[in-house]
């Protein structure tokens, strides 16, 4: 009997167990779909997609904007900052077509300056302030880089506005304004905006060609924001303006005659006679000492010599002495002697630091390299690694060349 009610006991026991088991199972698939249903899911309200907003494996990353909740896998966070929070120009690659439009370029120069106001909060912003609010308030992965045709995107930038033009742009540091266009450092910043002005980084930087830039709002921004930026045009009509006095100098000093009766009122402006001038002096002085020295040799022939004869030798050796010193002239006095060099533009580089400025003379270049570059002191210029002289032409430099000041050690 014992035996028996043991033996219905374990078939009882047998039968509850794969009910035990099938109630487990079913609470632990109801604990799944709780789970799932906690899961959250964020709407993005430029997209229209839904995006995750929890971490599931080692792969996923937040979204680097600071106020957005989105969670994607790693190679989805470009496409998701570009769907969602910023505009077309911020592409890392564009067209053939619009890497050759000028007016492509000033639009995202223009871009850059207007955030970088918005960024900073000054109406005037350098480009200085800009860098330096990045170095602070960005944060990039150090694994970042930007290399080969990326870097394309930041130099035509720079060299269509004047910037420093460096070999290479880095963004942890940011060494570069245009380095804002980066849409890693753009959007570890966003957060910086305003709402409105998050929705036009996202949507209304877009480019149109037809709608460019003004150049003269272009023109002011830029002179604020790299203030050693000259103006191009101003330029050239400014070196317009001084060929046309330097002409009518000419001509005023082609009219002037020089009368040789008296020799002591006869005045020489050796910084401003052209060779034209100086050549014709040279040819009447030879003309006006043939004449006096035969005068003389008749009158040696006479025995008594009048008074106008001994005025004419006194004359004539005066002249002598004044032709004899300017028919071999030193070099010193050719060059002073010729006309001034016309202004030449040159850029000048000290440092990260680029200016462009008019010059006709390395005495002006040294000038500007000290007005401009205070704390440079004693310096050496260089043009495509030959250092200048005092006495070097600028026009054996070619089309607006590129100087380099480097310190003496």
């Amino acid at each position: 009997m014992a035996s028996t009610s043991t033996q219905k006991s374990e078939e009882r026991g047998t039968q509850e167990e794969p009910d035990q088991c099938r109630d487990n199972k079913d609470q632990c698939c109801t604990n799944k779909e709780e789970s799932r249903g906690n899961l959250g899911f964020y709407t993005c309200p430029k997209s229209g997609k839904k995006e995750r907003t929890c971490i599931q494996s080692r792969t996923d990353r937040k979204c680097p904007v600071k106020n957005c909740p989105v969670v994607v896998d790693r190679r989805d966070v470009k496409r998701h900052c570009f769907e969602e929070h910023l505009s077309e120009i911020f592409q890392t690659y564009h067209s053939k077509r619009l890497m050759e439009d000028r007016r492509f370029h000033q639009h995202r120069a223009y871009v850059v300056m207007l955030i970088a106001k918005w960024l900073t909060r000054q109406e005037t912003v350098t480009a200085k302030d800009l860098v330096n609010f990045l170095n602070e308030k960005s944060f990039v992965p150090r694994s970042t880089h930007v290399t080969g045709i990326q870097m394309q995107v930041h130099r035509t930038v720079c060299k269509e506005m004047g910037w420093t033009d460096y070999f290479r742009y880095s963004l942890r540091p940011v060494n570069s304004p245009a380095c804002l266009l980066n849409w890693r450092v753009l959007t570890s910043v966003l957060h910086f905006l305003t709402p409105e002005q998050q929705d036009m980084v996202a949507e209304g930087f877009n480019y149109n060609p037809r709608n460019p830039p003004e150049p003269e709002e272009l023109a002011q921004m830029n002179g604020s924001f790299w203030p050693v930026f000259v103006d191009k045009t101003q330029i050239e009509s400014a070196i317009l303006q001084k060929e046309e006095e330097e002409d009518n100098f000419v001509s005023q000093q082609e009219e002037r005659t020089i009368v040789m009766d008296e020799p002591e009122e006869i005045h020489y402006e050796s910084e401003n006679l052209n060779v034209s001038s100086t050549s014709y002096s040279l040819v009447e002085n030879k003309n006006k000492k043939r004449k006096l020295q035969s005068s003389i040799e008749n009158n040696d022939t006479d025995a008594h010599h009048t008074s106008e004869n001994e005025t004419a030798i006194l004359l004539g050796s005066q002249v002598s002495q004044l032709a004899e010193s300017q028919v071999e002239p030193s070099s010193s006095q050719l060059k002073s002697r010729q006309s001034p060099q016309v202004p030449t533009i040159v850029v000048i580089q000290y440092g990260g630091l680029q200016c462009m400025a008019r010059v006709s003379s390395m005495t002006e270049l040294y000038k500007v390299v000290t007005e401009r570059f205070p704390e440079s002191g004693n310096v050496s210029l260089i043009c495509e690694g030959t250092v200048l002289d005092d006495s070097v032409c600028f026009d054996l430099l070619g089309h607006r060349p590129h100087i380099e000041v480097r310190r003496l050690q």
